[in-house]
């Protein structure tokens, strides 16, 4: 990278060796950003990089003046072996906020017993200073990209919601009007309600959307992983699923099954969760054309102190995705690797459609990791093992996606137990209503005179 390509030529220039590095560490490899002098070399194990030790010193700046004579490093295969490193010094990059990233460092494959002057050192530090400023600039231009994107997400969910509240309320007014109803057959009344329930679940999604993403000074990433969570009831969503399922053109059966073990009433974000089942579905019922779908919401809890974890498998019968495709989905969209085809001849429709898919998954991505859940796939379908035949020659049927994420278990609140005392008032009460009502006088009907006279003189008569 060319801001990196000048610092290193820089330093090396000027602190006099062949080598200057800027390299960051992660879990188990440094990363070369720029390699002045040690050829097409651009990542080694973490356990052999010297930038390692470097951002665990407490010092500003790390010098192994003969490597060959330090204990670390005597045995380290870049001493042993190419380039023969035998002197070091390297500052540590750190960020604003106070991590070590990595280094800057210069490199000589003859030892300099002297190490570093005071003006060499203070190089050494603004050329690492100069490298963490490229890195915070690079980061603040993608935070203002991502802030327009943020912005204009919103922006468009706004402006949905103007046309979409003129259908709703066009659809309001035809639902009342008795008249229409009546012209109405029981399938165009029942289409009609689905009208009217299927903007309710736009708009929602359009509200959700903008209040995500409409917050002041927010990034695309700080509004994504804002969660909404609050109750709902799985059994609902079940019905809104099928619900936008009838809308959809498909060629086979879905089914939706929710577990026993899952519980009926939940706390989590249902915006995402919903999202994510129905692009799942909208990819399996566009890919499917012979056999069945599946979703299947299940829970699982591998530790009884951690949260449950709500898992939702889509299962379909369509044919097997290319292995060479499985790293890039869930990827963004790119017209240089298309995911899913239908031949060499694809028409623009299909073309377009084979996008849809593909975004439908990135959106999947996007969603769950904003909130710290997982996602996958594999090929083959556990809900139709049936279906699979034990040749191996043949190929596997189906493919299962899935995502995970987690919820919390809507406590009941235990009603309150009365004392004797509200007991006995409560008895007294309702023993004196008893009383009440038993001598109050009553007034007979016309019908029931008649028989009270008659008694009342039956009465007399006896007496």
């Amino acid at each position: 990278e060319l801001p990196f390509e000048r610092l290193t030529a820089m330093a090396s220039r000027t602190l006099k060796t062949p080598m200057a590095l800027v390299s960051l560490i992660d879990v188990d490899r440094q990363w070369i950003v720029s390699n002045r002098g040690l050829g097409d070399v651009r990542e080694t194990k973490k356990k052999h990089a010297f930038c390692t030790h470097a951002i665990a010193s407490d010092e500003d700046i790390m010098i192994v003046t003969d490597t060959t004579q330090d204990p670390r490093f005597r045995n380290n295969p870049l001493v042993t072996g190419s380039p023969f490193i035998r002197f070091y010094a390297g500052a540590p990059l750190i960020s604003p906020e106070g991590y070590k990233l990595g280094t800057l460092c210069v490199i000589d494959t003859t030892p300099r017993p002297h190490g570093l002057d005071l003006n060499d050192k203070q190089n050494l530090r603004e050329f690492s200073a100069l490298a963490v400023q490229v890195l915070v600039n690079r980061r603040r231009k993608r935070e203002r990209e991502c802030e327009q994107n943020s912005q204009l997400i919103s922006c468009i969910a706004h402006d949905l919601l103007t046309p979409l509240s003129g259908i709703e309320l066009s659809l309001a007014l035809l639902k009342e009007d008795a008249e229409f109803r009546n012209l109405l057959s029981p399938d165009e009344t029942a289409g009609l309600s689905k009208a009217v329930e299927c903007t309710r679940i736009i708009d929602e999604i359009c509200r959700n959307i903008r209040s995500t993403f409409g917050g002041n000074n927010s990034s695309f990433e700080e509004a994504h992983i804002r969660s909404q969570l609050h109750s709902f009831v799985v059994d609902q969503m079940v019905d809104r699923l099928y619900l936008v399922l009838d809308q959809i053109d498909k060629k086979v059966p879905v089914k939706i099954i929710v577990d026993p073990d899952v519980p009926r009433r939940i706390i989590s974000d249902s915006a995402k969760i919903f999202r994510c089942a129905m692009n799942y579905l909208v990819v399996a019922c566009t890919r499917t054309k012979t056999g069945m779908i599946t979703l299947r919401f299940t829970t699982r809890t591998d530790n009884p102190h951690d949260k449950p974890v709500l898992f939702v498998f889509c299962h379909d019968t369509a044919a097997p995705i290319d292995p060479e495709m499985y790293p890039y989905l869930f990827k963004p969209v790119t017209s240089r690797v298309p995911l899913f085809t239908d031949g060499p001849g694809r028409s623009r429709r299909n073309k377009d459609r084979c996008s849809n898919l593909e975004l439908a998954l990135f959106s999947v991505a996007s969603e769950i990791n904003s909130v710290g859940g997982e996602y996958g796939f594999h090929p083959g379908s556990a809900e139709h093992e049936s279906l699979v035949d034990d040749d191996p020659s043949h190929e596997t049927v189906g493919s299962t996606f899935w995502f995970s994420l987690s919820y919390s278990v809507v406590q009941q609140k235990p009603q309150p137990i009365p004392n004797a005392q509200e007991i006995s008032r409560k008895l007294a009460s309702q023993f004196h209503d008893a009383v009440m009502k038993a001598t109050e006088p009553t007034v007979p009907t016309e019908d029931e005179r008649p028989a009270v006279a008659n008694t009342s003189r039956q009465e007399q008569v006896s007496e």
